[in-house]
């Protein structure tokens, strides 16, 4: 009896690890699809965090603020646009 339930445990987790890795393998599909669609836009997008820092910048954002990604990721808004 206690080797079944062990046993149906160990299957169960197995399952569950299969689903994860499924589902984590979906998220970084999506993800590299957004980041495709986003670099090729000729519109520049960006998206700051609930402290007004930039966590993105696509290219055609970086064109037109002078500045690669790296340069505003984590920067405050009001730090590059004072205005």
């Amino acid at each position: 009896m206690q080797l079944a339930r062990v046993v149906s445990i160990s299957v169960e987790n197995v399952r569950l690890l299969a689903a994860r890795t499924e589902a984590l393998r979906a998220a970084e599909a999506a993800r590299d699809e957004m980041e495709r669609v986003l670099s090729t836009m000729s519109d520049g997008v960006y998206h700051l965090d609930g402290d007004w820092r930039f966590t993105y910048a696509n290219r055609a954002a970086q064109e037109m603020y002078g500045v690669d990604d790296a340069a505003l990721r984590g920067r405050v808004i009001w730090d590059v646009f004072p205005a």
